[in-house]
C-alpha cells in the first residue's frame, strides 16, 4: 500500500471510494461507509486467533472496494442469491472472464482433515460418496469492517472412475465450507452464457450452476478472480454454506452433496 494512502483520513477514504462509482446524487453510501469506519475505530474489537494477519486498514479498503464493485454490478442485475458467505448474482453479461482457475495455492493453509476441525471447531463434513479427501485446507478471514470472521475449509479429491477431472483442474472435485454471514464467496452469472437452475440437497434449497462464470474469493485477506470451469452445487445446512465444484450432471452433484 502506497505512503499516500497510509496518511489519508477516514473521511478522505470514504470520498475516494464514493468516487470510484458513478452513485447518483442522493445515494448515502459514501456517508454510510465513512460512518461505518468511524465506528468500526471507536469500538474495542475482540481478539481472535487467525492464520494470517492483514492490517486492518487493508483488509478495510478490500472489503470496501469490493462492496462497491459488486453494488454497481447488482445495478443491472436480474436475481441476487444470498447463502451468507456466497452470494450470487445474475447480470445480462459478464466480459471479459478472469483466466485463471482455483487451485491448491488460492485455497489458504494446507492441513489434514483431523487438524482442519481442531483449528476452526468445525466438524469434518466429508461425502461418503468420496471418501476421505486427498487434500485438505483452511483459511480464516478476520472481516475487520462489519467485525466478523469467516472460516473456510476446503477439501479435494483427484479425478477417478466415476469423477472425471474438472476441466483445466487437477482435480475430480472441490467441496468448500463456509462459517459466517459476511461475503468472501461471490460468483457473477452471465445469462447468455451459464444456466443456473433451482434444486434440493437433502430437502433444502439449493443451486446448480452450468458454465463459465466468474468468482471473486476473499482468500488470506485478498480478494482474488477466478473462472470456474466445472458444475457447481450451492447450499445451507444448519450455520454452514457449502459450495461443491465438479465435472459431473446435475443427479449426480446433488447426489454428492447429499451424501
Amino acid at each position: 500500500m502506497s505512503e499516500r494512502l497510509r496518511r489519508l483520513s477516514d473521511d478522505e477514504i470514504g470520498s475516494a471510494l464514493a468516487g470510484w462509482v458513478d452513485w447518483p446524487e442522493s445515494s448515502p453510501i459514501g456517508a454510510a461507509v465513512v460512518r461505518r469506519i468511524e465506528e468500526a475505530e471507536r469500538s474495542p474489537q475482540r481478539l481472535r486467533p487467525r492464520l494470517s494477519l492483514p492490517s486492518r486498514r487493508r483488509t478495510i479498503l478490500i472489503l470496501v472496494a469490493a462492496t462497491l464493485a459488486l453494488a454497481t454490478a447488482a445495478v443491472a442485475a436480474k436475481l441476487v442469491i444470498d447463502l451468507g458467505a456466497i452470494t450470487v448474482t445474475t447480470l445480462p453479461s459478464v466480459s471479459p472472464l478472469p483466466t485463471k482457475t482455483l487451485g491448491p495455492a488460492d485455497f489458504g493453509t494446507p492441513v489434514s482433515i483431523d487438524e482442519a476441525a481442531a483449528i476452526t471447531g468445525i466438524p469434518a463434513r466429508i461425502p461418503s460418496a468420496l471418501g476421505e479427501p486427498d487434500r485438505v485446507w483452511i483459511d480464516r478471514v478476520d472481516v475487520d469492517l462489519f467485525g466478523e470472521e469467516v472460516t473456510t475449509i476446503v477439501m479435494a479429491w483427484k479425478p477417478r472412475e466415476g469423477l472425471p477431472a474438472i476441466p483445466n483442474s487437477g482435480f475430480g472435485a472441490v467441496l468448500m465450507a463456509f462459517k459466517g454471514e459476511a461475503n468472501v464467496a461471490s460468483k457473477l452469472i452471465s445469462e447468455d452464457a451459464t444456466s443456473m437452475v433451482g434444486t434440493t440437497v437433502n430437502g433444502a434449497d439449493g443451486t446448480f450452476i452450468v458454465g463459465p462464470h466468474e468468482l471473486d474469493l476473499l482468500v488470506d485477506g485478498a480478494l482474488r478472480r477466478f473462472v470456474v470451469t466445472g458444475t457447481v452445487v450451492l447450499w445451507n445446512e444448519d450455520e454452514l454454506a457449502f459450495r461443491l465444484e465438479t465435472a459431473l450432471e446435475e443427479i449426480a452433484a446433488v447426489a454428492i452433496a447429499e451424501s
